[in-house]
């Protein structure tokens, strides 16, 4: 929330970030944000069972499936559009529970603001800088390459960006002697392979709603009306839903999600400690 910060008048985060300053936050948790930690490492718990214990993995592409629908509305809502559709009904309700006024408005749009670039920044981060770094392809792409419909070095190295690479998987899969190989594979499912061309791992989508879950839920926790706090469930829940969706429509493997999870977690519980959700939303110095 970098953004916001130009706005405050005594703004008191660190230009440099260093160990010290590390324990600094780590001095200022109160029960309040080890009970939002003790729900996303929960909500993490079950995410982790879930895939473990149950036949999640690979579950949602194939043909006739009954859940790969659901699967595929879970996972689009991690997109842009359902994250920043998320962000500013979370930050009206917010605004509207503490009373329309102006001073609240003006915070809660630079809450929103703030926040949807946080988001951006970690994402850019995630998707340009650490899953080149790691270099994992997505499982969707080496059952495709095992079915020899694409050529995997091909795929990553003699196509650079991301629209080439739809352009190279959609053209080798428009053949009519692949075809009969995929006929077996949703065809919407396999549209969205074909959309995601990027690495595997970590997961993005899991990242960003695990980031979501936890800041999101601690601000429904603060709010003056308890019975908003059913919120909070609500949110780790999709944050559940949206790990399991990536897993079961076969484009990240569980290891993918689980430190997409775990990264989302720590990077939403970080932004907590610096105090400015309390400084913009709730007015606490």
């Amino acid at each position: 929330m970098g953004t916001v910060f130009l706005f405050l008048k005594k703004p008191y985060f660190p230009k440099v970030f260093f160990p010290t300053q590390f324990i600094y936050f780590c001095s200022k948790m109160n029960k309040k944000h080890i009970k939002v930690l003790f729900w996303l490492l929960l909500s993490f718990l079950i995410l982790w069972s879930i895939i473990t214990f149950f036949p999640i993995y690979d579950s949602g592409f194939s043909l006739g499936g009954k859940l790969n629908y659901f699967w595929l509305q879970i996972s689009n809502s991690g997109t842009s559009t359902g994250v920043i559709l998320i962000v500013l009904l979370s930050t009206l309700i917010t605004y509207l529970a503490q009373g329309t006024k102006k001073h609240n408005l003006k915070m809660s749009a630079l809450f929103l603001i703030g926040f949807l670039l946080t988001l951006k920044l970690f994402a850019v981060l995630n998707e340009d800088f650490l899953k080149p770094a790691l270099a994992e392809p997505r499982p969707s792409f080496i059952k495709l390459a095992n079915r020899e419909l694409i050529d995997l070095h091909q795929l990553y190295n003699s196509h650079s960006d991301k629209e080439n690479r739809r352009i190279y998987v959609g053209e080798q899969l428009n053949k009519a002697e692949a075809k009969l190989k995929v006929s077996d594979i949703d065809q919407k499912v396999l549209d969205h392979w074909v959309h995601e061309t990027g690495f595997s791992l970590p997961s993005g989508h899991t990242q960003n709603a695990f980031i979501l879950a936890m800041i999101l839920a601690y601000v429904f926790y603060l709010l003056p009306q308890k019975a908003l706090t059913w919120l909070s469930y609500l949110i780790i829940f999709w944050a559940i839903l949206m790990g399991l969706s990536r897993v079961a429509l076969g484009v990240h493997t569980p290891l993918d999600v689980f430190v997409g999870a775990i990264s989302g977690i720590f990077i939403g519980y970080l932004l907590i400690l610096t105090g400015f959700i309390e400084k913009l939303l709730f007015h606490e110095s």
